[in-house]
């Protein structure tokens, strides 16, 4: 999923960093999104399980429905742009991260069983 941090950031910004309505606003910007693979998640196991010898025929399934979760699935939340918030393309004022993030730390990524800064080492 593209933005997931995006948005995270942008809820608890737009809830004046209070975490119960910045995590409910994400939960409710995400929900449609996490159903719609969990649901993808259900079907494929349920595809996979051997079927009752006994059992008829598996009914046809709502080729519309499962359509509109792939959409879902597929193309994620759409993604808002938030007042004041980096990156949203509408910065205005004062960062809103944190002074105490060190922000010269490279990030480092797992590569052949060993972690290695991003960018080569420094």
């Amino acid at each position: 999923m593209r933005g997931g941090a995006y948005m995270l950031a942008g809820e608890l910004a737009a809830a004046d960093w209070d975490p119960a309505p910045g995590f409910a606003g994400y939960q409710e910007r995400m929900r449609s999104y996490v159903e719609a693979n969990q649901e993808i998640g259900r079907m494929h196991v349920q595809m996979l399980a051997a079927p009752d010898p006994d059992a008829g025929p598996a009914p046809e399934p709502d080729m519309d429905a499962l359509n509109d979760l792939i959409d879902r699935a597929v193309n994620g939340p759409e993604l808002p742009t938030y007042e004041g918030v980096p990156d949203s393309g509408t910065t205005s004022g004062a960062p809103t991260t944190p002074g105490h993030v060190r922000s010269h730390v490279r990030p480092r990524t797992y590569l052949h069983g060993t972690f290695a800064s991003v960018g080569g080492d420094w």
